[in-house]
């Protein structure tokens, strides 16, 4: 069980973290253009993020540790409150239901991460 477990966390760590970068970085160098307002710090933050959770990714293939999906989590957690206070009238659709993903996402990484560690221990 702690071998799927490492691999399903790092498997969906690597995902949502390659996502991140080919979608962000493809408007950030103008490939494809959204039909939508896009709000360029979030489409930095996006590709930032989504760097961070290949390195987490790989982390957690070698060793399962909650401080990278953790921080991951929260971080997403806390811009969609911003988004969701402040930019509720410039974001995009889109913006929020991939954010709500990513929270799911790493939401599910911490879950199994944890578990792997308890039956470890």
């Amino acid at each position: 069980m702690a071998n799927l477990g490492r691999i399903v966390s790092a498997f969906l760590a690597a995902l949502i973290g390659g996502l991140s970068v080919i979608a962000g970085s493809s408007v950030l160098l103008k490939i494809t253009a959204p039909n939508y307002q896009v709000l360029e710090w979030l489409v930095v933050y996006n590709v930032v993020l989504g760097f961070a959770s290949l390195f987490i990714a790989y982390k957690l293939w070698k060793q399962p540790d909650y401080k990278g999906p953790t921080a991951i989590l929260m971080s997403h957690l806390l811009v969609l409150t911003i988004l969701l206070i402040i930019f509720f009238d410039t974001v995009a659709p889109d913006s929020l239901q991939a954010m709500t993903f990513r929270i799911l996402i790493w939401s599910a990484v911490l879950s199994i991460t944890y578990l792997r560690n308890r039956n470890e221990n």
